[in-house]
């Protein structure tokens, strides 16, 4: 059986990404392997943008982070428990080098990527691209990716 030191859930915080949590919650629970959620904000969300015209924006980015921090330690608590160590991790930036960064820095190593996916296909795919195709082509550690829930592939 592999042994892993060290799981990282690449999440976006949608439905998929919580059924990677959970995933990595079952994988890590037997040897209690350590698990980092990260999650990568990418802009500031539209409904958000508002409040630029209340709030300096260093002021709205601690907020955000703030929030996504606070969502991801309550699904980590929900989702993995007391079954394996978690921590979380949110940044700003840009998912796919933001991740790609994390996995290979080495600080702590990382021996598995887990990452849901939203299965998106033919256009939708062309335009908005596919950090999980990315990082499995890129990634020096296995990557598991996780489909939807009820996810039928084309035919």
């Amino acid at each position: 059986m592999l042994k892993f030191r060290r799981i990282l859930v690449a999440t976006d915080l949608s439905d998929t990404s919580q059924r990677a949590i959970q995933f990595a919650g079952q994988l890590a629970r037997p040897a209690k392997t350590p698990v980092e959620l990260f999650h990568v904000v990418e802009a500031l969300p539209r409904e958000d943008r508002f409040l630029a015209l209340t709030a300096p924006l260093p002021e709205i980015q601690r907020m955000i982070l703030q929030e996504a921090r606070e969502h991801l330690s309550q699904r980590g608590r929900s989702l993995i428990g007391i079954r394996a160590p978690f921590t979380v991790r949110v940044e700003f930036g840009d998912a796919f080098p933001a991740i790609l960064q994390r996995v290979t820095s080495g600080r702590p190593q990382v021996d598995l990527l887990i990452l849901g996916t939203h299965g998106r296909s033919g256009l939708a795919h062309a335009i908005l691209g596919s950090v999980a195709e990315k990082l499995v082509r890129a990634a020096p550690c296995p990557v598991l990716v996780i489909k939807p829930e009820g996810f039928v592939p084309p035919q």
